[in-house]
């Protein structure tokens, strides 16, 4: 997208492999000059290597991922990066009830500013841990650790369990397997139906195989599989063709993309029948 001189590119978490590969080639191998733009989600800060970004913006959010985001920029070293924060979304409406992303332990305060540009990972994690013991002190049942314990002692399994509990029941994801053509960025072409068949197969046939022999092929169809699976909300009812273990495979994807890119309201706004 853009113009011969800048291009935009977006990414997220809802990229396949293939995808993310031609986005990052496209980067690595921009030319001397190109403007180029990336928008993307959380997904950047986890090892996705790019060489050529000199200027970064991100939204305020855990001093872990301040300093991963800051690993992205300027890899090449042909000249200084840099980067700014800002603040904009409200970070808790991600990452819940961490206790990271308190205002004291962010780039919000001016102490911990210090810690990031000096990387004092020590003593901010030191300052973590002592939140979290605190919490776990707290008097309020729902965080004070001796409360937990006692729920324990008293085998009260409902109480542990809401505790312990780290995925809200309206968050719980299931894996569709999306059924279309992709094409690499090597120009191979990855054919949903053949990849599934196979993966059939190979669960259904495991007596014909040794182990070792099985797991090998198991490995090799599944690192295929990776550009055709996607995480989605369960709570919303989908048509699917067939089910295999805990994954449903859809034959008729196309619709539910743009491009290559894979259209989540398409998906979890349509009206069909969950089994």
């Amino acid at each position: 997208m853009g113009d011969k001189n800048h291009a935009i590119e977006l990414m997220t978490g809802d990229d396949n492999n293939a995808e993310r590969e031609r986005i990052i080639s496209e980067i690595n191998n921009s030319k001397e000059g190109q403007a180029f733009l990336l928008i993307s989600t959380q997904v950047l800060e986890a090892g996705v290597d790019l060489d050529n970004m000199d200027i970064g913006f991100k939204d305020i959010s855990k001093l872990d991922s301040e300093e991963q985001f800051m690993g992205r920029i300027n890899r090449s070293n042909k000249k200084a990066g840099i980067v700014y924060f800002f603040r904009y979304d409200n970070a808790k409406a991600v990452y819940k009830k961490d206790a990271r992303i308190n205002d004291e332990l962010t780039l919000k305060s001016e102490s911990m500013r210090t810690l990031l540009q000096e990387k004092r990972f020590d003593e901010y994690y030191h300052k973590v841990m002592e939140m979290i013991r605190g919490q776990n002190n707290s008097l309020s049942k729902d965080k004070s650790i001796n409360e937990f314990f006692l729920q324990v002692m008293k085998l009260n399994a409902p109480k542990i369990s809401e505790r312990m509990k780290l995925i809200d029941d309206d968050e719980w994801c299931c894996t569709v397997f999306l059924n279309r053509k992709i094409t690499l960025i090597n120009g191979e072409i990855l054919v949903g139906e053949e990849i599934w068949n196979e993966y059939k197969q190979l669960m259904t046939s495991k007596g014909n195989y040794g182990y070792a022999e099985w797991r090998a092929r198991l490995s090799i169809v599944k690192s295929k599989m990776s550009y055709f699976t996607y995480q989605v909300n369960r709570s919303n009812p989908f048509p699917y063709t067939e089910q295999l273990g805990e994954i449903f495979f859809i034959s008729d994807a196309d619709q539910y993309f743009e491009g290559n890119k894979f259209i989540r309201e398409k998906f979890e706004k349509q009206i069909g029948i969950f089994i």
